[in-house]
C-alpha cells in the first residue's frame, strides 16, 4: 500500500508518496535544497531514496527548487512534455485568470520585488496521457486534468487519495476553499474537477487542504452546477 504525506516548502505543498519506492510530487516555492533538507532531517527520510521527481504542472510556484533537489536526490523528473520547456528556461508562464481574485495575484506576481530567482531544470522523462506508476515504486496513476493549464496532471492513489495541484485550492485572502482563479480552459478545469469528484476519495492540493470531496462537490455546484 503506497502512503501519501504532505509538507509544505515556501507557498506550495510538496508532497512524498512511499511504496515500494518513494516519489516526489512537486518542488515547492522557494528554499532551494536546504528548505526540503530540513524536512529530510525533521522525517527521517534520506534524499537519496527519493526515486522519482513528478509534477502536477508546470508552474512557477511548483518547480522552484527542482534543479536543487534533483541535485540532492539524484531522482529523475518526470513531466508532461508541454511543461518541459517552462522547465528547462526556468520560465514564468502566464496564467489566465478567471476571477477578479486571480486578477489581483497575477498583478502582484508581476510586481514581485525581488523577482524570485528560479533555476533550469532538465526532465528526464517526459509524458501526456494516463501514466501508470506501479512501474516506479507507488501505487498511484497520473492522469491529465487540463484547464488550470495545459499540463496539469492529477495522481490518484489506488487507496482513494488525490493530488490534484491547484484544481482546488485554499484562497489566501479568508481561507476558503475555492476552485482555481487561474483558467486557461474554463471547460476543461469543469470537466477535471469532475474527474476529480468521481475517481477521489480525499484530495490533496498544492495550496492548503486536504479537502474532502464533499468540500469539492459544493464548491462545483457552486461554480457550475453539480448533478449526481
Amino acid at each position: 500500500m503506497t502512503t501519501i504525506t504532505q509538507y509544505t516548502i515556501g507557498m506550495s505543498n510538496i508532497f512524498i508518496l512511499e511504496g515500494k519506492k518513494k516519489v516526489l510530487v512537486d518542488t515547492g516555492s522557494g528554499g532551494g535544497g536546504e528548505a526540503f533538507s530540513d524536512i529530510c532531517r525533521e522525517h527521517g527520510i534520506k534524499p537519496s531514496d527519493i526515486s522519482l521527481i513528478i509534477f502536477t504542472h508546470g508552474h512557477v510556484d511548483h518547480y522552484t527548487n527542482a534543479q536543487a533537489i534533483k541535485n540532492l536526490t539524484g531522482a529523475p523528473v518526470m513531466v508532461h512534455k508541454l511543461a518541459a520547456d517552462v522547465l528547462r528556461l526556468a520560465k514564468r508562464p502566464k496564467m489566465v485568470p478567471r476571477n477578479a481574485l486571480g486578477e489581483r495575484i497575477w498583478e502582484a506576481t508581476l510586481n514581485e520585488d525581488p523577482v524570485p530567482v528560479v533555476y533550469p531544470v532538465e526532465p528526464d522523462i517526459l509524458v501526456e496521457g494516463k501514466v501508470d506508476l506501479h512501474p516506479y515504486g507507488v501505487d498511484a496513476v497520473m492522469i491529465p486534468t487540463p484547464g488550470h493549464s495545459r499540463c496539469s496532471y492529477s495522481i490518484f492513489l489506488d487507496s482513494g487519495e488525490a493530488i490534484v495541484g491547484d484544481l482546488i485550492l485554499i484562497c489566501p485572502d479568508d481561507g476558503s476553499v475555492q476552485i482555481s482563479w487561474f483558467a486557461d480552459d474554463v471547460p476543461a478545469l469543469k470537466n477535471s474537477i469532475e474527474i476529480v469528484l468521481e475517481r477521489a476519495a480525499e484530495i490533496y492540493s498544492g495550496h492548503g487542504g486536504p479537502f474532502s470531496v464533499e468540500e469539492a462537490k459544493k464548491l462545483y455546484e457552486e461554480d457550475f452546477g453539480y448533478k449526481n
